[in-house]
């Protein structure tokens, strides 16, 4: 085929709109010069933004390393029996005498001396990259305050505090550090109640001073800030009122200022920078120097792009025609590599191009696709006969072999083998969706088959409350979690392995729970887990059981469900996992 050739100005339809092309781009050239400035200062607020979310993630990374020092203490406590007993004291003393009475008779039942956990934590008061000011001992008993009389340089306990809103008052005071729930000596499943840590805005924000302006915000107040003078801080305050994280607003209806919000990890406190548009130009004066000379440079250029592609357009008839004519001799996969080339533009003809390229190919596909779709449903008959044999020659395999195993007078290998038979018809002739009773039956029939293996050392407990029995879950998913405790939490030179299952009602769910005693996990492979449990990976030692588990459960109970697993202070290794009540149940 004769393909268009020369200058597609001999063209009356292509002069024309190369014309009226050149004179679009000058007219919005024009505009160009009056809103690019506006554009660039756009940039320069993302650019501002970008630096004042630098110097915040860097106070966040501080507090972090602050919460995990302090976690890093309160799991120091639970090591040492003396220093946690102390800490029980504590919690469950109602007045200063009764925590003196309740010491005096814990150093008379003990032969060693008895730890003071406000003198232990005195450390924590005097290390300054810390910057701990008090903590609070909540409980049953009431709200206490941990506090340094820097006078005397000695500890103090205060009873009777009204609530946290007595420190937050205070400047020195004013922000929660960390939180933690502490759990009983006794009891891993009783809580004490929570400790709190408390530091000053000030010590803590001192040193992070940076060169624009910005403050943080709590309860509408400004707790520290770092501003030039009075307007800036106004504007920080009317930021702070805004809904919206970024944007802007006019000050006196006439000058722009730009915010930036950001909200602490705690969410008690948020960190707020503004400046208004003058300061951004002022800022990035050698930008707009050059602004006006960009904006003539790209006008020269576009008419250049608009010329060469109008010149291309003159060839794609052709080049649309030879694909029409690859198509009639079924030839369509080569059809989708006769890339067509754009220079650039992109108009009618090269979406017929690409309509025809994509129709080719799909065609091509869909060919394929009913020829391997007619194999896979002669595959999947083939199979359903083969699973139709293979359950029933099963079955009377391991019947024989029980009846054989009876006959030696081998009863053990005898209840084995029809517990196992047993479990196997179970879970054939399961439905998808069963009683929670009757997935932990299949859970018991399991652990009886382990129990058989591991006689000496291994024993289990079930504890499901009534209300929790009759509600509906997907079938076959406690055992994957159960077998992970044998395969790799179970210690083999232990003479007591534990294993236990709870269930109880909550108000808008079940709450089940799966912990042992065996070896845990460290912390760095417990985080890996975790993330592949929930976003599964191309790691092939990833656990498949767990990520299973939780895509099944996820799929089934939707966004409520929630799944966690951790090591437990008193070790071994727990598993949380929270079945929301589905739509129409009770």
């Amino acid at each position: 085929m004769k393909k268009t050739s020369g200058s597609f100005l001999k063209i009356s339809v292509y002069r024309r709109r190369f014309t009226g092309t050149v004179c679009s781009i000058i007219f919005i050239s024009l505009f160009c010069l009056i809103f690019a400035l506006c554009f660039f200062t756009t940039i320069w607020a993302d650019n501002r933004w970008q630096e004042v979310q630098s110097s915040f993630m860097t106070l966040e990374q501080q507090k972090r390393d602050r919460s995990e020092q302090l976690e890093n203490y309160v799991n120091g406590i639970y090591a040492k029996p003396s220093l946690m007993e102390d800490t029980k004291t504590l919690f469950e003393s109602t007045s200063e005498q009764d925590y003196t009475r309740l010491r005096e008779e814990n150093s008379a039942r003990s032969n060693t001396q008895i730890a003071w956990l406000p003198g232990d934590m005195r450390k924590l008061f005097v290390n300054s990259q810390l910057k701990v000011n008090a903590v609070t001992v909540r409980s049953p008993e009431g709200l206490k305050i941990i506090w340094l009389d820097n006078l005397s340089g000695n500890m103090r306990v205060t009873y009777g505090l009204r609530g946290e809103w007595q420190l937050i008052d205070r400047t020195d005071r004013d922000t929660v550090l960390e939180s933690f729930e502490v759990r009983s000596p006794d009891s891993v499943m009783k809580s004490l109640g929570t400790l709190t840590f408390y530091g000053s805005s000030k010590d803590i924000y001192k040193g992070s001073s940076q060169a624009y302006d910005w403050a943080l915000i709590k309860g509408r107040m400004i707790s520290y800030e770092n501003v030039k003078g009075e307007r800036e801080r106004e504007w920080i305050l009317t930021a702070s009122e805004k809904e919206a994280f970024q944007g802007w607003f006019l000050w006196k209806g006439r000058l722009p200022v730009f915010y930036f919000e950001f909200v602490n990890s705690s969410g008690d406190s948020e960190y707020i920078s503004a400046v208004d548009v003058v300061s951004l130009w002022r800022a990035n004066g050698a930008g707009a120097a050059t602004l006006a000379v960009t904006v003539l440079v790209l006008a020269a250029g576009a008419v250049m792009v608009a010329f060469f592609n109008l010149q291309g357009e003159a060839r794609f008839l052709s080049h649309i025609m030879d694909m029409l004519k690859t198509m009639e001799h079924g030839s369509f996969v080569e059809v989708g590599t006769m890339v067509m080339k754009r220079g650039g533009h992109y108009n009618e003809y090269t979406l017929i191009a690409d309509a025809l390229s994509e129709v080719s190919v799909k065609l091509d596909g869909y060919i394929r696709k009913e020829y391997l779709l007619k194999l896979k449903q002669q595959e999947t008959a083939m199979r359903a006969l083969r699973h139709q044999i293979n359950p029933h020659f099963l079955y009377n395999t391991l019947e024989s072999i029980r009846a054989r195993a009876l006959v030696l007078k081998d009863r053990e290998t005898a209840e084995a083998i029809e517990g196992l038979g047993r479990l196997y018809r179970t879970l054939i002739r399961c439905p998808e969706v069963i009683p929670l009773q009757k997935e932990v039956e299949v859970l018991e029939m399991y652990l009886k088959l382990m129990s058989l293996r591991f006689a000496d050392t291994f024993v289990y407990r079930v504890d499901i409350e009534e209300e929790a029995k009759d509600v509906d879950t997907i079938a076959f998913w406690l055992q994957p979690l159960a077998e992970n405790f044998f395969n790799h939490g179970m210690d083999q030179e232990s003479e007591f392995n534990l294993l236990m299952l709870e269930a109880v009602k909550k108000e808008d769910g079940i709450l089940v729970t799966m912990s042992d005693n065996g070896r845990g996990i460290m912390k760095d492979r417990l985080l890996e887990i975790r993330k592949n449990m929930v976003e599964g990976g191309d790691d092939p030692g990833a656990d498949i059981g767990l990520r299973n588990v939780y895509m099944r459960l996820s799929y089934f109970y939707g966004e409520a469900f929630s799944m966690n697993i951790e090591n437990q202070a008193a070790g071994g290794l727990k598993i949380d996992i929270f079945l929301p009540a589905l739509p129409g149940k009770e």
